[in-house]
């Protein structure tokens, strides 16, 4: 068992400790064979050898390949940067389904791609480098009733995710040394299952890295249409809560909360904003965003779940009562031949109403992400 007690040693201190292990002035490195025989009897030259070694494979470990993100037009900016740029338009046009095709037809202009599309709502990725071109061209459709743009800096998390990354490749790689080394069958079975779930880990970090790059190198552009002669218009002027009439799947309604909100999503999103309030995509044009807002009228989570459900559902084809954890609210389906699904909960936190929405542009994107948001609610702490 000595093998295996060495073996978690040695993953333990390159997943847990690798930025912080550090060795007494009177211990001297000993090789890091001799070390893993020592096992528990000598931990301290054990961490010394592993701490080593762990140096000597982040010297030379090649980190995943990098996307550099497009720069803003501050030359002051650092060059080495990456950015997520993205635009949320409202825009009032004459006919819904010519203003949406026209810009679809812009996408294939400026060398991106349709993200996503309904009856209403267009999404669509160009290239970061002609984002503002693209931007331009899109407003100058209809007229802009409302507009967010943002530039998010997710240099810090794929800065993260590619260290975690290289250790847990370091990780795996010791432990492949180790299956070989040892005789011991049992400990072979639990040397086996520890590198399968670095490989697993290994994987997904490989995918969220993927994704963000996706996000660096090409911008989106979602717009939501609204005709001169709004069907829904009569419907949501007779929502006696504004703040529910005023909700829309694609861009935030909701101002920020006044402490953080805590809500951990998956790697496979990006994070544009977190705090008290949390704005978050992924590749696949899944968002996640969170605010506040004063609770008025007082109400708690069953009252304001059941508001949703009977103000939202006329004006979407389905909608489901949802519950994780303490948020309570609706999972709605668009009226579109190929519908979107929207998500809004809500809870209670000191005299404020909490609001997080998700919105999945399709079915397929709906079965993959909403377990993992629900997860996320239902881990949410007050």
């Amino acid at each position: 068992m000595v093998a295996w007690a060495a073996a978690v040693l040695v993953v333990t201190l390159l997943t847990g400790c690798a930025a912080g292990i550090g060795m007494a002035e009177s211990e001297a490195p000993v090789p890091v064979e001799r070390a893993l025989a020592l096992g528990a009897v000598a931990p301290a030259a054990v961490m010394a050898a592993v701490a080593t070694e762990l140096e000597s494979a982040e010297s030379v470990a090649e980190p995943a390949p990098r996307v550099e993100a497009p720069q803003p037009k501050d030359e002051s900016a650092s060059q080495d940067r990456l950015r997520v740029f993205s635009a949320e338009l409202e825009m009032s046009v004459p006919n819904v389904v010519d203003g949406r095709d026209e810009v679809i037809a812009l996408a294939d202009t400026f060398d991106g791609y349709v993200e996503s599309s309904s009856e209403q709502a267009v999404t669509i990725r160009v290239p970061a480098e002609r984002f503002d071109e693209a931007r331009s061209a899109v407003e100058a459709i209809g007229r802009v009733l409302r507009r967010n743009v943002t530039a998010a800096d997710v240099t810090d998390q794929f800065t993260d995710m590619e260290s975690r990354l290289v250790i847990a490749r370091t990780s795996r790689d010791r432990l492949l040394e180790l299956l070989e080394r040892s005789g011991d069958a049992e400990d072979q079975v639990r040397i086996l299952r520890e590198i399968r779930r670095l490989t697993e880990e290994i994987e997904r970090l490989e995918a969220s890295l993927k994704s963000l790059q996706d996000q660096v190198a090409f911008s989106r552009i979602s717009v939501w249409f609204v005709s001169r002669i709004d069907q829904d218009a009569t419907i949501r002027d007779a929502i006696p809560f504004p703040w529910i009439a005023a909700l829309e799947p694609v861009y935030a309604t909701v101002g920020a909360a006044r402490r953080a909100i805590p809500v951990t999503l998956p790697d496979s999103f990006a994070l544009f904003s977190e705090g008290k309030t949390i704005d978050a995509a992924s590749a696949t044009g899944v968002r996640f965003r969170t605010g506040a807002l004063v609770n008025d009228p007082e109400g708690d989570e069953a009252f304001w779940q059941e508001a949703l459900l009977y103000n939202l559902e006329p004006l979407y084809r389905a909608a489901e009562r949802i519950e994780a954890g303490r948020y309570r609210g609706v999972l709605l389906t668009s009226k579109d031949v190929q519908p979107f699904y929207y998500l809004v909960t809500v809870t209670v936190r000191n005299g404020e109403l909490i609001v997080a929405e998700a919105f999945f542009p399709n079915e397929t994107e709906r079965d993959a992400f909403f377990p993992k948001i629900v997860e996320a609610l239902q881990g949410a702490e007050q």
